[in-house]
């Protein structure tokens, strides 16, 4: 028999930062690629337009659990080695994003779609 009274596990903010910021690192780069991979396979403008947003704003939204990472590592409020790896892993999420960026603008400008046509 299971007893009633067991204490539950106690997450902490910076324990959340940490699990958050690397699932943020996987979300935005499985839909970087499904937006990429739905351009290459439609060659419709508008997703490569909508995809140009999404590495703006995933390059703004990463940035920001990027500074909190560091700003809670030098403070000492997590672990060290925790914190370093998901810097890391943020880091290492844009030259990913730089080279989706990349290869969309080249796909564009094979394909014969301008980007200032669209504004």
């Amino acid at each position: 028999m299971k007893h009633l009274n067991t204490p539950k596990k106690v997450v902490l903010p910076q324990q959340r930062l940490v699990k958050n910021s690397r699932l943020s690192v996987i979300a935005t780069c499985l839909i970087g690629c499904i937006m990429l991979t739905s351009f290459h396979l439609t060659k419709h403008a508008g997703l490569a337009i909508l995809g140009i947003c999404f590495v703006c704003a995933a390059l703004v939204f990463n940035s920001a659990f990027l500074i909190k990472l560091i700003d809670t590592v030098l403070n000492k409020e997590i672990e060290l080695k925790s914190g370093m790896i998901s810097i890391i892993v943020l880091l290492l999420n844009i030259p990913v994003a730089y080279v989706y960026f990349q290869l969309s603008l080249n796909v564009m400008e094979t394909s014969g779609y301008n980007l200032l046509a669209f504004y």
